[in-house]
């Protein structure tokens, strides 16, 4: 898989996200994950979908991979921002 297919499976996860369709989301978010586990956005947006489904559990698993990953400084902030409204 290409970079760029990443990207668009991302964009279609985040679509679901934001349409409440929160399993197709996980389901997207999973694939991509599986590929590029070192992704840090990839990792944060699967933790944002277990969020979103109540999972707090894996959302907390993923957010915590997603800041071992070296994410960009806004996207930490957003990362550790979810992380303290999870508890």
């Amino acid at each position: 898989m290409l970079p760029q297919l990443y990207e668009v499976s991302d964009t279609l996860g985040w679509i679901y996200l934001k349409k409440q369709l929160t399993d197709n989301a996980i389901e997207q978010f999973q694939q991509i994950v599986t590929k590029q586990p070192t992704h840090s956005t990839y990792r944060y947006h699967l933790g944002m979908a277990y969020a979103q489904k109540g999972d707090k559990p894996k959302a907390i698993l993923e957010l915590n991979k997603a800041l071992q990953s070296n994410p960009a400084k806004d996207e930490s902030d957003k990362i550790k921002q979810l992380l303290q409204k999870l508890g």
